[in-house]
């Protein structure tokens, strides 16, 4: 059966997004998920790395630009999968966990030094992984989640 697809749309009134989520809550960040659609996930019903890591693996036998180099892309998905195969280890579940953040959108709260540590390291991470590995920051994004603690 086919996935029930919904329209994505991005808040438009940014101050009442970030009061409820950031505020809200009281975090330093708040990100919103990957669509689930079939160029995000394929024709799965739900939004995970693995289905983003397989469909990334079938677009690009259509379209082999799909990435700066789908060989790496192929090795880090393969490598997450190994990392993070272990059921009993609360990180593990990275691979398999819905959903997955859409890193295109994402809130910061930079009004406390903690805030702005965490970011700031939390981006260094993220650009270590993307330089070490590929241009898809999705694929990046759940590993740094499971080591930033």
């Amino acid at each position: 059966k086919k996935p029930k697809t919904t329209k994505y749309r991005l808040p438009s009134d940014y101050r009442y997004h970030f009061n409820q989520t950031v505020e809200r809550f009281r975090t330093c960040s708040s990100y919103m998920s990957l669509p689930l659609h079939k160029s995000s996930v394929g024709e799965v019903s739900v939004v995970t790395l693995k289905a983003h890591c397989d469909t990334i693996h079938a677009t690009a036998k259509i379209r082999p630009t799909v990435s700066d180099s789908l060989y790496v892309v192929k090795k880090q998905c393969s490598l997450y999968e190994e990392m993070y195969k272990n059921p009993f280890e609360p990180y593990s579940r990275v691979y398999d966990q819905a959903p997955l953040a859409d890193t295109s959108f994402i809130v910061y709260d930079m009004r406390t030094s903690s805030c702005k540590k965490f970011i700031g390291d939390f981006g260094c991470s993220m650009l270590d992984e993307i330089h070490c590995y590929s241009d898809h920051d999705q694929v990046s994004f759940p590993s740094v989640v499971a080591s930033s603690g």
